[in-house]
C-alpha cells in the first residue's frame, strides 16, 4: 500500500473527509460511546437543556448557579453521543471489472482487483472502491463501527468490525486487494445483509 490512502484515495482527500460525517435520520440505538450525537439525552459534554431536579438525579448535574439566582432546583442535561454501525457492501461482480472500450462502448474481459495506480482496469470498479473507502474513512474518523463486505451472488470477502482512524489501513488494504468475478444478481443481493449482526446502522 502506498501512502495513507493507498492507491485508492489521494492523501489530500483524507483531511477533507475527516471534516465530514455520516447523517443518521433515525434515532441511534447504539450502546457504546462514539462521536455520533443521538437525539436522546445522555452524558456528553454538550449542554442540551435544564429540567427540574427530582430525587435520585445525579447531584453532579445540579446547577448551583441557577439555584442561587432563582432558589429553584434544576439539573443540567447533555446530548448523548453514541456510535453508528456502518455496513458497506461493495458489488464486485464481474461486470464491475469489465473494461469499457472507448470506441464501441462494449465491455471486454474483466480485470483482477489488485491493480496498481498506473494500470486500473475499470473506472467503474475504481470509483466503487474509492466511494467505499471514502465513506468508510468518514465512519472511522467519527469513531463509528464499520463492517465491509464484497459480494456478487453471495459474500465472498469480508472485513470484520473495526473502529477508529487507526484501522484505516485495514480498510484501504482490503478494498485495494478486492477482486471482481462472478455473476451479479439483484434478487440475491440484499439477503447478504443477514450476515451482519449487532446494533442498527
Amino acid at each position: 500500500m502506498s501512502g495513507a490512502g493507498g492507491h485508492l484515495l489521494p492523501p489530500e482527500w483524507l483531511p477533507r473527509l475527516e471534516r465530514l460525517s455520516l447523517s443518521a435520520k433515525r434515532r441511534i440505538a447504539g450502546t457504546q460511546q462514539g462521536k455520533r450525537r443521538s437525539r436522546k439525552l445522555g452524558s456528553s459534554l454538550e449542554f442540551a437543556d435544564y429540567r427540574v431536579y427530582s430525587p435520585g438525579d445525579d447531584v453532579r448535574r445540579f446547577d448551583w448557579g441557577v439555584y442561587s439566582r432563582t432558589g429553584k432546583a434544576f439539573v443540567r442535561q447533555f446530548m448523548d453521543e453514541q456510535e453508528l454501525t456502518v455496513n458497506l457492501f461493495v458489488d464486485c461482480s464481474a461486470s464491475m471489472g469489465a473494461v469499457m472500450s472507448a470506441s464501441s462502448g462494449e465491455s471486454s474481459a474483466p480485470t483482477s482487483g489488485r491493480d496498481n495506480q498506473s494500470a486500473i482496469g475499470s473506472a467503474k470498479w475504481l470509483l466503487a472502491r474509492q466511494l467505499a473507502a471514502s465513506i468508510g474513512y468518514m465512519a472511522l474518523s467519527s469513531y463509528d463501527r464499520l463492517q465491509v463486505a464484497c459480494y456478487s451472488r453471495s459474500i465472498h470477502a469480508r472485513l470484520p468490525v473495526m473502529r477508529g482512524k487507526g484501522s484505516a489501513h485495514r480498510l484501504f488494504s482490503f478494498l485495494q486487494g478486492a477482486q471482481t468475478g462472478g455473476e451479479g444478481s439483484l434478487e440475491r443481493r440484499w439477503p447478504c445483509r443477514g450476515h451482519y449482526q449487532g446494533d442498527r446502522g
